[in-house]
């Protein structure tokens, strides 16, 4: 049986004898550099799993549990989960291209460091997620120029809400995850994906910026709580491109009041 986690409602027994329900949660924070005002990584390492059944690694020290099951092909590769409700989002790494795995793609572990994971997807292609305060940056980098010209994901919801942005007033489609039975309105949301966003390496750092290559995000539902997330790159930009390049899918999450 899997252990309950200490962040979420936990009964304690009061010295009267009388038991009282209390609510106990890591509340989400901002972590801004004082200079620059950028968020700065949570000190979060990656600890061996505890909560999430089968998954490797979680980062405990967050609003949120989130689980990663680098290199297990039965797995999604990420596991966000709810403490308080143990509704979960699953993400899956579909595959490059038209080579669709119906079992998705096992990343490599390459590392993990204090604010996230660093993982391996092909031999020219890695992932990194990186835990930033109230973001989940989950940059994609190639390396060299592909044989593929776009990535899919599939995202899925257990006793939870996911939700298409434009059904609750978003000025397009985003995909947003709410609790189960949670008011859809953007108050209550817990986290939404980004429209990703993708760079080459031609700037400088300075004053000459990087070239940003054309995205198009597309969103399906392939069945009830499951959606497919394709991101496809304009072909003739990639063989143009200064490698490497970064695709950068974030998801954001949503702070508190």
């Amino acid at each position: 049986m899997t252990e309950i986690p200490i962040n979420r409602t936990t009964t304690l027994l009061a010295k009267s004898g009388r038991r009282r329900t209390i609510e106990v949660a890591v509340k989400r924070k901002y972590f801004p550099d004082h200079d620059t005002g950028e968020l700065r990584a949570i000190e979060t390492t990656p600890q061996v799993a505890k909560w999430h059944r089968g998954y490797k690694f979680e980062v405990m020290q967050h609003d949120l549990l989130l689980g990663f099951a680098p290199s297990e092909r039965s797995l999604p590769f990420m596991r966000i989960t709810d403490p308080k409700t143990r509704g979960s989002w699953a993400l899956w790494l579909k595959g490059f291209g038209d080579n669709i795995s119906t079992r998705g793609i096992a990343p490599v572990l390459y590392d993990k460091f204090n604010s996230g994971m660093h993982w391996a997807l092909d031999s020219n292609t890695d992932l990194r997620l990186d835990i930033l305060g109230h973001r989940i940056r989950k940059t994609i980098t190639l390396y060299k120029r592909p044989d593929w010209n776009s990535i899919t994901f599939i995202i899925a919801r257990g006793g939870a809400s996911l939700i298409d942005g434009l059904a609750v007033g978003k000025p397009e489609r985003t995909l947003m995850a709410f609790r189960k039975g949670a008011n859809l309105g953007f108050n209550n949301l817990l986290f939404w994906f980004e429209k990703p966003t993708a760079h080459d390496s031609s700037g400088d750092g300075l004053s000459i910026l990087p070239k940003h290559l054309k995205v198009d995000y597309t969103m399906k539902p392939i069945r009830t709580g499951v959606y497919e997330l394709r991101i496809d790159l304009d072909p003739a930009e990639l063989d143009a491109a200064k490698y490497p390049v970064y695709i950068d899918p974030t998801i954001t999450l949503q702070p508190d009041a």
